[in-house]
């Protein structure tokens, strides 16, 4: 499945931390108003057994997180950390 989004950083801490908003959108990055922005927060830990890596998403209320979560979100964002898995396992 294809689907698009389009980012605004608002932080970036090199090595530990990114901050940006996330909007869906089609191909050419025209935001689907009907759909919810969120902010999404990456961290990335130093451990003694490598990076710790802690994604956080915030919503704007409740209903625009049981919308995205009807939508598919979480089956998505876990087959996007399966690729990744496998890509830094090669």
């Amino acid at each position: 499945m294809e689907s698009w989004s389009k980012s605004t950083f608002i932080e970036i801490e090199p090595y530990s931390r990114i901050v940006y908003t996330d909007a869906f959108s089609d191909a050419d990055g025209h935001v689907n108003p009907d759909l919810p922005v969120m902010t999404i927060t990456n961290e990335f830990l130093d451990t003694s057994e490598g990076t710790l890596f802690i994604s956080r998403s915030e919503f704007p209320n409740e209903e625009a997180l049981q919308q995205v979560v009807e939508m598919g979100a979480v089956e998505g964002f876990t087959s996007q950390l399966d690729r990744l898995e496998a890509i830094i396992s090669q």
